[in-house]
């Protein structure tokens, strides 16, 4: 896919966003690909973007991936060696995303 320029990455990226506002649909980015929730014309498009561009998008991000991998082990490590220090109540749990 090396024949598709910058220019055909931000039009499509363009559209897409335009008919997420449009259907008041919301989009989530996640390490290089584009998520939505939607089996119409918007998820399609997204599908269209992620099989075009994934693999671009996460060696253009490879570094950012990786720190957020180890600042997201990091951050567990120190809740569950907090949670150990400080217990809640049960049925009580912070659940990161």
């Amino acid at each position: 896919m090396k024949y598709l320029k910058r220019r055909d990455k931000i039009w499509l990226e363009n559209l897409i966003f335009y008919q997420a506002e449009i259907f008041c649909k919301n989009i989530t980015a996640c390490e290089g690909i584009l998520v939505v929730e939607d089996e119409g014309l918007l998820g399609k498009l997204a599908e269209v973007y992620n099989l075009i561009f994934s693999q671009e998008n996460k060696k253009f991000l490879e570094d950012d991936i990786e720190e957020s991998r180890i600042i997201r082990k990091k951050f567990l490590k120190e809740y569950k060696e907090e949670k150990n220090k400080n217990p809640t109540l049960n049925g009580f749990f912070l659940n990161p995303k």
